[in-house]
């Protein structure tokens, strides 16, 4: 396929994901997984890594995480978010040599507040490793 035509397909779902509120990304990372036969390389065997700081930003929780990328990656773990009720602030997204190493700054929805007390802390970090263990789509 070539770059213009992938490029125009891509910003077409974007739009339409955009537009719909309920848009199923589901079926899309199925089909790319299928399409690609996504495997990681041998030599990228690194363990997860999750760091939460709550000390950098006077007004977000910053979460860094470094993995191997796979498809879906991401959306499992915007979606693990959405579920504890946080809100993405910003994302530094970035890809290399197959290892996803990912910055999110983020609040509770319901407040803007930071993620402070043990048991959300503990809800995060158990949400953020199994979404990003998980290698199909977390389904919402």
């Amino acid at each position: 396929m070539d770059s213009d035509r992938t490029h125009r397909k891509f910003e077409k779902l974007l739009d339409t994901s955009l537009l719909d509120q309920d848009f199923d990304f589901d079926p899309h990372i199925a089909k790319a997984r299928q399409r690609l036969g996504y495997r990681m390389s041998q030599e990228a065997e690194i363990p997860t890594r999750l760091a939460l700081d709550n000390l950098s930003h006077p007004s977000f929780t910053i979460i860094d995480i470094e993995k191997p990328d796979h498809i879906g990656l991401l959306y499992n773990m915007f979606t693990g978010l959405d579920r504890l009720g946080l809100t993405l602030e910003l994302a530094r997204i970035t890809t290399e040599k197959e290892v996803a190493m990912d910055t999110f700054y983020v609040c509770r929805a319901r407040d803007g507040a930071k993620v402070t007390s043990d048991r959300e802390i503990e809800s995060l970090q158990r949400a953020l490793h199994e979404a990003a263990a998980a290698t199909d789509p977390v389904l919402s």
